[in-house]
């Protein structure tokens, strides 16, 4: 299948493309990623494999004229400034999602020391939070996560751009980068994200179903799924979309 002309992966220049995704804690790592091990792999010391090795590939097909790279936060060097940026995971592990955040000013925030929630602020200046929702009696599984996809232009590079791909667990992120790589939705999700958000920068806050610890891919012309999103019109601030209750403060 064909993919259209304005899928949010297609960057129609042949500037360079990195992805930047968090490594794991030390303690957490498979023992691989020693590079004293003699079968050392530099990968596996990353988080967000899935997510990782799913839009890298997507990446590469679309922009064949791109060198596309993949760099740890902590490895995030001056010259990868200077093209676009793709920002996989949160800000607990990934340094670089939680400055470029703050850089950017944007309209959501991840809240890890009070309950791992997104928090939104609307045009009224209201502050909502979302967050995930467990499976009655499953021992804390997740039935639906949240996940951020938001794109603004590059502060060190304004003719580039960085993009949030972000949950509150990694099938949040997986999610998210889903809407648009998976053939049987990447063209709606697409058709739909032009539609609600036509222009960058641009800020969704999207409900991710999870089902046997695997993603699902949102549908975006669900209004179900969209719980919030903002456009350009309004200085990226401003609410343009809000739906479903949100979890309470």
């Amino acid at each position: 299948m064909k993919e259209p002309a304005n899928n949010p992966w297609l960057f129609n220049s042949d500037a360079n493309i990195t992805l930047v995704c968090a490594e794991l804690p030390v303690d957490r790592r498979p023992i691989y990623a020693d590079r004293h091990n003699y079968n050392y792999v530099s990968l596996s010391a990353f988080a967000d494999l899935d997510s990782l090795v799913e839009i890298y590939g997507h990446i590469r097909a679309l922009n064949p004229a791109s060198t596309v790279t993949i760099r740890s936060a902590h490895n995030l060097a001056t010259d990868d400034l200077n093209g676009h940026i793709v920002l996989i995971g949160g800000i607990i592990w990934n340094s670089a999602a939680s400055w470029f955040e703050q850089l950017v000013n944007l309209p959501v925030k991840q809240l890890v020391h009070d309950g791992d929630v997104f928090q939104a602020t609307l045009e009224t200046g209201e502050e909502r939070r979302f967050s995930p929702n467990l499976i009655d009696g499953s021992d804390g599984a997740i039935g639906t996560d949240v996940g951020l996809f938001a794109r603004t232009h590059n502060p060190y590079s304004p003719a580039h751009t960085i993009t949030f791909c972000n949950g509150v667990t990694v099938h949040g992120v997986r999610g998210v980068i889903r809407c648009f790589t998976e053939p049987a939705l990447s063209a709606s999700n697409t058709d739909a994200l032009a539609t609600r958000l036509p222009t960058t920068p641009f800020c969704a806050l999207i409900q991710v179903e999870v089902f046997n610890s695997e993603a699902a891919v949102p549908d975006l012309h669900r209004d179900s799924v969209v719980l919030f999103a903002t456009s350009p019109a309004s200085s990226l601030e401003q609410t343009v979309e809000l739906r479903q209750t949100p979890s309470s403060q």
